[in-house]
């Protein structure tokens, strides 16, 4: 009777490399537990030790380019290093307007741009050699005055509420400000009330698709907690709670909320 272990001797080398490259994470934890032959072919690979080691420190590839494989693993290794001796690889010295905190996600800063009102934001994207990203200046000007914005640099968004029409959030991307791809009706979310802010109780949050905002109605003298579906445009939470009971809520997760009513 023919073995696996004679029908891994027919496959070149090669052919079985290839076909491991096409596992992801777990699978490939499965694939080199099968037998010695293949761990030790797993352990003397670069580019499925690379696949390993980002699943086991919660990291993603880059984008395609000229770093190899092996090139990579030496990245996160040097990235292991720099978190546990808090060694940094570059010193930045950025010029902040004075009173003024920056907001940030991800690897961006963003700062407002103020005099008494907001009607432009500066991004700054932090370089990074370890994680290979390259830094970055912009600016987004709007021809409105914005009362609320609340980003994530990982999904590239934005959303923001003007001060003259707080009825509507318009979601967009934070690399450009123009409305985004994947958001529902052409970038606007709309709400029955507005959304003005209570000054030291608003609160905004996006977790994945959802975007979670409590603001205060000055008209019925209440709170709300909205949350939204920012690519179907549909409100999954609405809670509304008299005065003086503030609603609190954060998101579990991506798609679970722990809310105080």
């Amino acid at each position: 009777m023919t073995t696996h272990m004679s029908l891994l001797g027919w496959l070149p080398t090669e052919l079985i490399i290839t076909i491991a490259t096409l596992l992801d994470a777990p699978s490939l934890v499965c694939f080199e537990s099968t037998c010695k032959t293949l761990r030790d072919l797993v352990s003397k690979t670069p580019a499925l030790k690379y696949v390993l080691a980002l699943a086991a420190r919660g990291l993603c590839d880059g984008p395609p380019s000229t770093v190899t494989a092996a090139c990579r693993l030496e990245l996160v290794k040097d990235y292991d290093e720099a978190w546990s001796t808090f060694s940094w690889s570059q010193h930045l010295v950025l010029d902040l307007p004075s009173l003024e905190a920056p907001y940030v996600s991800g690897n961006t800063l963003v700062i407002r741009k103020t005099k008494e009102v907001v009607r432009s934001l500066i991004m700054l994207s932090i370089p990074s050699r370890l994680r290979g990203v390259p830094g970055r200046q912009w600016r987004i000007d709007f021809h409105f005055c914005v009362e609320i914005f609340v980003l994530d640099a990982t999904q590239d968004l934005l959303m923001v509420v003007q001060s003259r029409d707080l009825n509507n959030v318009l979601v967009r991307q934070l690399s450009t400000g123009r409305p985004h791809p994947l958001s529902a009706n052409g970038g606007v979310l709309h709400v029955d009330q507005p959304l003005r802010p209570s000054l030291g109780n608003s609160k905004h949050e996006i977790s994945g698709d959802f975007l979670g905002m409590i603001t205060k109605n000055y008209k019925s003298f209440d709170y709300r907690l909205l949350i939204w579906n920012w690519k179907t445009g549909n409100v999954f939470v609405k809670m509304v709670r008299a005065l003086p009971h503030h609603p609190q809520f954060f998101f579990f997760f991506r798609e679970h909320l722990v809310s105080k009513p």
